[in-house]
């Protein structure tokens, strides 16, 4: 009676009942007769209230008092030698509906903090109580990362197989740290780190005493993991969404910036979930601690060293509790288990925002210089005004702004990823003139006019690598100066415009002055190129069409014989 009981009460009407096992004292037992009507009463009037009308958040801990009660139950049915298969059974299902009444409770809280989030300014630290429970406890960056410093200075670092954390980061920062201080991320950050903690310190309770010791801290990683996913990185992504489909790059910057703190954050979260599933003893003297180090704190800024000790002595029980867990769950390592799957969880949203967000560059980008080239004459009867086009100054006025925007907002990879992707987009444009697709015909007089454009975007490139230090702090895998995104135009600018145009029959030459430029390309162009020889009674100094013509038929001829002999040494 008590198994049906609790099927109704706990697993809910949608559940199915676990197949009966046999349980530590004994082998599966038939179903019981029905008992009378004051029979059952009487059994389901020890959980009361638990139908579907009462609210998660208080429906929740009345489910672990039941789990607790049962258990206990259990251990008294077990030493007078009757079965409990089936009462864990139920306990065990109900788990699922206990975590989807915490997931259910937390999607609302999270809902609530993405909408009182505009993401247009980082959260200000003003005390120092505040910056402690960010930077030490949380383990979020207190900065930026920069150049040569790809961590900043929070307390993300991954654990080590010896349990160490990124947590003396923040306290060797402290000291330097001034307050009011400017975080790197926005304030639905810490408060969706503090749902994730709520959700974890509410499963922990529930799981303990039902699974056994070593099962505790996976199936907690394992409740918490799923929740991050389904929960915390759907509601991330919905409001990506919402944001592209505004065109806000400002606010999808503050959101990459969001998922690299959370990812940063994602070791120290570990720490915390593995120590929720320690022992009691060292759960107790973490608490104790940690009420230690608040006291310190609120007392007066004399105790500060004292506080600082205080959340070193807490950082070590974390690491003993993050060992023990590991332990139990068979000393398993980050990446190979189930640590480590919320940081990968949040590197991937920084990555699908990030994609959204230079999508959204790149289609500006795009936009601006494709009206402007369609506005532009190739083929002009003399020379063009000085100076760089009016596309090219709407271009740099916006890259201007977004780079100005994203400067203290991005990281430091994903700002020089924004700033190449959106300087290649702009290369691959003009290159796409000469086409097939492109334009019909240009004249020189066109190309000095596109050189100038193209100088006055590399000069732009080399003022912002100049500015962020790309080629000291990048070397180590994104590429040197932004100039180099912009090489393939400059080459074909400065080969138009040569006077020995005939070096690039010569292969040694070709490579040596044009080493970004492919063969098929300056044949496309040279393909496009008019003649014009006179500008009124004065005569011109560029080719004629015919000079022009026989150099691209000798450089095709080069590429069918070069594809021949690579042929032939392939055979």
């Amino acid at each position: 009676q008590l198994q049906s009981v609790l099927e109704a009460q706990l697993c809910g009407p949608h559940t199915a009942p676990p197949p009966q096992s046999a349980g530590s004292g004994g082998g599966a037992r038939p179903a019981p007769p029905p008992a009378p009507p004051h029979r059952t009463s009487t059994a389901s009037g020890f959980i009361p209230g638990l139908g579907p009308s009462r609210d998660p958040a208080a429906l929740a801990p009345a489910l672990v008092l039941v789990k607790d009660f049962v258990l206990l139950v259990c251990d008294a049915l077990e030493e007078l030698g009757c079965g409990t298969g089936p009462l864990q059974g139920v306990l065990v299902s109900a788990g699922l509906r206990y975590h989807e009444l915490l997931a259910s409770s937390c999607t609302k809280s999270v809902s609530a903090v993405l909408s009182s989030d505009p993401l247009v300014a980082g959260l200000e630290v003003r005390t120092e109580v505040q910056a402690r429970e960010l930077f030490t406890m949380l383990g979020l960056p207190d900065r930026l990362d920069t150049p040569g410093h790809p961590t900043g200075t929070g307390g993300g670092a991954p654990p080590t197989s010896a349990g160490s954390s990124g947590g003396s980061g923040p306290q060797r920062a402290a000291s330097t740290r001034t307050l009011p201080h400017r975080c790197p991320f926005t304030p639905l950050v810490p408060e969706v780190l503090r749902v994730v903690r709520a959700f974890v310190a509410d499963s922990v309770p529930y799981l303990s005493g039902l699974l056994r010791p070593w099962e505790v801290a996976a199936a907690a990683l394992h409740q918490r993991d799923r929740l991050i996913a389904r929960v915390v990185v759907e509601a991330l992504v919905g409001r990506m969404n919402g944001l592209v489909a505004e065109s806000r790059a400002p606010a999808l910057m503050w959101l990459v910036a969001d998922a690299w703190a959370l990812a940063a954050a994602a070791p120290e979260l570990d720490l915390f979930t593995c120590a929720q599933a320690a022992p009691r003893a060292e759960q107790a003297e973490l608490e104790a601690v940690g009420r230690q180090v608040q006291a310190q704190l609120s007392s007066s800024a004399s105790a500060a060293e004292g506080a600082q000790e205080g959340e070193a002595q807490a950082a070590q029980i974390r690491r003993r509790g993050f060992r023990h867990a590991e332990g139990l769950m068979g000393n398993v390592q980050p990446g190979g288990s189930v640590l480590g799957v919320a940081a990968a969880a949040f590197r991937a949203l920084q990555v699908a925002a990030e994609r959204a967000l230079l999508r959204l560059v790149s289609a500006r980008v795009e936009g601006i210089v494709g009206e402007g080239l369609k506005a532009m004459v190739w083929t002009p009867s003399g020379p063009l005004p000085l100076g760089p086009s009016p596309y090219v100054e709407a271009l740099l006025t916006f890259m201007q702004d977004t780079v100005a925007s994203a400067g203290g907002v991005l990281p430091h990879p994903s700002y020089v990823f924004m700033c190449r992707t959106a300087l290649k987009s702009t290369a691959l444009m003009l290159l796409r003139l000469f086409s097939p697709d492109g334009i019909k015909g240009y004249n020189l007089f066109a190309i000095e006019k596109l050189a100038a454009d193209v100088a006055a975007v590399q000069a732009f490139a080399a003022s912002v690598t100049a500015g962020t230090g790309f080629a000291a702090g990048m070397a180590t895998g994104t590429g040197g100066s932004l100039i180099d995104e912009f090489v393939e135009p400059a080459q074909l600018c400065r080969l138009l415009l040569s006077d020995t145009l005939e070096d690039v029959l010569v292969p040694e030459l070709r490579r040596q002055r044009y080493p970004n430029l492919e063969p098929p390309t300056i044949v496309q162009a040279l393909d496009k190129y008019r003649e014009i020889l006179k500008v009124g009674k004065e005569k011109t100094r560029f080719p004629t069409k015919k000079a022009v013509d026989q150099i691209t038929k000798q450089l095709r001829g080069q590429m069918v014989t070069g594809s021949a002999a690579t042929v032939l040494q392939d055979f």
